[in-house]
């Protein structure tokens, strides 16, 4: 079975071509550098958020590795691809296109870079118009391999634009040079410096005028609890939750790092869920609750760090949704959205985008076995989606793709030693530092339990319980910058408590409270990363207020809870 075919469209524009999804706060800022080597730290402080790094066939250090490319990504910074490395040869036509672009591939994917992203391949020179059936034959040769949709060229303007006018590539990055001042709109990345220094380092200077531009990150990741936190390309964190009206409000940061705006609701429909939400790959921050109508809606943003369209039912043929239960959200390999929820008839349903920001498909069941928990899911180390839910038997199973974009296998419980877990657990879901499947839930004993995959792709070794405290509230999970695992809960003191791993794979250490002036809470908590590393927790309180702490620094102490916006 396969999730999406075509049909409903989240929002007004969630069809519209790549680069109409333009930027409301202006370009994002980002880097490009061969030997040189700017840490993360100073490229996030000199307000950077993106890094272009080369792959080639030079050994000498110029290629991006995957410890780089994690080291980025852990600090909020997205990476583009970029193969450069003989002058001469866009110039050798078709043949060197498929070498080069087979060579470009294996090397960002062993990066890590996700199978559907573009990679920009360089003609560095002042290409000419007699030199241009060469190069298209070149470009060919690209997308022979990739595909044309993930063929993207640098070069100067004239370069670019005959590229782009005789359908040789989808994504341009212009350089400046040999442009006369002249700039192609339908480039997404533009370089517009060379020669600057950022942390004592030598880089060029970039802009990306298209809300997806090739990049890659940790965009896609979705929290789990009762507030959906989500960060946006401006490195602006997002909070959304579901009101006392039964409403989905939202509120954001005015500034990367900065307080928090008012809370304002997202149009006049009702919810009986808690939202979930995630950043596409377009950029455009999307929301996902079901109604009280028993069916699942959606909401994006008309442009990255604008408004909201309208709210919109989700797919075609939706059963009715069970009346207790959150959907959860993913995105597959080549960007596509795809949405998971738990029907009236305890059976897990999905659906998918037919292409990344396009219109989504038929809702389809997930095999005929019945669940008594929403679902928790995740895009795993292998591309393939995978969901979690609690049976009737109060046991955890899962069910993933049998191959990237296709159907599910069939549902089985997860690894050995099994407590029994709570009635009203939700399991949570992450990855180790390793790319293994983590999952979390609440046992009947209020013990919070885990299990891991012995290896990528692997089988599930045994459940262990993580200390001998006992908890409120099911989990919330992440992997820190820090390579080391973290779970939160709600203890039976309605205070929000944590636990971490001692080390990367390694033990736990002991449950402890987390960040000075807690009031009390009620319900899930949620975890998510900072833009710069750090863990932040969102919380509701009794009071019927949103509270928020973060670590003071990536791997530190926990400040002061704060009541998030007004």
């Amino acid at each position: 079975m396969v999730v999406g075919s075509a049909a409903s469209v989240v929002g007004a524009v969630a069809g519209l071509p790549i680069a109409s999804q333009a930027f409301a706060a202006g370009p994002r800022l980002g880097l490009d550098y061969s030997w040189s080597r700017p840490s993360p730290s100073a490229i996030v402080a000199a307000g950077y958020t993106f890094v272009s790094r080369y792959l080639s066939r030079d050994n000498t250090g110029k290629n991006l590795t995957k410890a780089e490319a994690d080291s980025l990504i852990a600090a909020g910074i997205d990476v583009v691809c970029n193969w450069e490395f003989d002058l001469d040869a866009p110039l050798r036509g078709y043949a060197e296109g498929a070498t080069n672009a087979q060579e470009a591939q294996q090397q960002a994917l062993a990066c890590g870079m996700p199978p559907g992203r573009p990679i920009y391949f360089s003609v560095d020179f002042d290409a000419t118009a007699s030199q241009q059936p060469v190069i298209d034959a070149y470009f060919d040769g690209v997308a022979s391999v990739i595909g044309r949709s993930r063929t993207g060229a640098y070069g100067g303007y004239y370069l670019i634009k005959r590229l782009f006018d005789n359908g040789k590539i989808n994504w341009g990055w212009q350089t400046y040079a040999w442009s006369s001042g002249l700039w192609d709109s339908r480039a997404q990345v533009r370089q517009v410096l060379n020669g600057i220094f950022v942390g004592g380092q030598e880089c060029d200077k970039n802009e990306a005028w298209a809300a997806d531009f090739g990049q890659w990150g940790r965009r896609g990741v979705v929290t789990s609890g009762d507030v959906a936190v989500v960060t946006s390309p401006h490195r602006l964190i997002s909070a959304f939750r579901r009101g006392s009206d039964a409403g989905v409000w939202g509120v954001s940061q005015a500034s990367a790092g900065g307080p928090y705006g008012a809370w304002s609701r997202m149009g006049g429909l009702q919810f009986a869920s808690y939202p979930v939400s995630l950043v596409a790959t377009n950029g455009l921050i999307v929301v996902v609750a079901r109604g009280t109508d028993s069916k699942i809606w959606g909401i994006s943003q008309l442009s990255v760090g604008g408004s909201y369209g309208s709210w919109s039912q989700i797919g075609s043929g939706q059963p009715a949704f069970s009346g207790f239960g959150d959907p959860t959200i993913a995105l597959a390999p080549n960007g596509q959205i795809v949405i998971y929820a738990r029907a009236a008839d305890g059976g897990i349903w999905g659906v998918s985008q037919s292409q990344a920001g396009g219109a989504y498909g038929s809702w389809s069941r997930l095999g005929s076995v019945t669940m008594a928990s929403s679902p928790a899911s995740l895009l795993a180390a292998n591309n393939l989606l995978v969901v979690i839910a609690r049976g009737y038997d109060d046991k955890i199973w899962g069910v993933s793709q049998l191959s990237v974009g296709g159907g599910y296998g069939s549902w089985s419980q997860i690894g050995s030693g099994q407590p029994t877990f709570a009635p009203s657990a939700e399991p949570t879901v992450t990855l180790s530092p390793s790319g293994q499947i983590v999952i979390y839930s609440r046992a009947a004993d209020g013990g919070i339990w885990g299990v891991s995959q012995a290896h990528v792709g692997g089988a599930f070794g045994s459940w262990s319980r993580l200390g001998s405290a006992t908890m409120a509230s099911s989990p919330a999970s992440l992997l820190a910058p820090s390579n080391v695992l973290v779970a939160v809960a709600r203890g039976f003191d309605n205070k929000i408590w944590g636990v971490s791993q001692l080390q990367e794979n390694g033990g736990y250490g002991n449950w402890a409270q987390i960040g000075s002036g807690q009031p009390t809470f009620s319900g899930d908590p949620s975890a998510g990363l900072a833009p710069t590393g750090e863990i932040i927790i969102f919380a509701q309180g009794t009071d019927g207020y949103i509270w928020a702490v973060q670590q003071l620094s990536p791997g530190g102490a926990y400040g002061s809870w704060i009541r998030i916006g007004s």
